[in-house]
C-alpha cells in the first residue's frame, strides 16, 4: 500500500482540489483521512498499487456498457435481491454472488437451478441456499 498527502489551502480556487480529485479517480483508494489545519485541509490518502481494479486484480467492468438496457435492468434487480439476502444472512454481498456471476445469469437467461452450475464459481451449496431467491427475480415479469 502507498500513501500520498495533499494540502488544500483556503482561497485555492480549485487547483489543489482538482489535483486531489484526479488522483482519487485514478487510484484504488483504501482510506482518506482529512484534518483541518487552520489555513485549509490536509488529506492523507492510502491506496493500492495497480490502479482501479476489482477483486483478484481484475479490471472493473461497467455493466451498463456490457449489457443491453433490458439486461442491465434485470441485473440491477438481481443486485437488489443479493443485497437483501446478504443483509438477512449478515454476510458481504460478494459471498452470495459476484457481479460477474449475476451478469452471467442474465446473459445466459438462466431459468432452472441446475443451469446455475454453468457459471464459474457457483456450486451446489450456493444454489441450494440462494438459487431459488435469485431465480425468482429472473422469473418475475419484466
Amino acid at each position: 500500500m502507498q500513501f500520498n498527502t495533499f494540502y488544500i489551502p483556503f482561497g485555492d480556487e480549485g487547483r489543489a482540489q482538482d489535483d486531489l480529485n484526479t488522483f482519487l479517480r485514478a487510484k484504488r483508494v483504501l482510506a482518506v483521512e482529512k484534518v483541518f489545519t487552520g489555513n485549509g485541509w490536509s488529506f492523507c490518502v492510502e491506496w493500492l498499487e495497480g490502479g482501479k481494479t476489482g477483486l483478484r486484480g481484475k479490471s472493473r467492468v461497467d455493466y451498463r456498457e456490457v449489457l443491453s438496457p433490458e439486461e442491465f435492468a434485470l441485473f440491477s434487480r438481481l443486485r437488489e435481491k443479493r443485497k437483501e439476502l446478504a443483509q438477512r444472512d449478515g454476510v458481504q454481498v460478494y459471498t452470495i454472488m459476484t457481479n460477474e456471476q449475476l451478469a452471467e445469469m442474465v446473459k445466459q437467461n438462466i431459468a432452472e437451478p441446475s443451469e446455475l452450475t454453468r457459471i464459474e464459481g457457483i456450486g451446489a451449496a450456493r444454489i441450494e441456499k440462494y438459487g431459488s431467491d435469485l431465480l425468482s427475480v429472473l422469473d418475475a415479469p419484466r
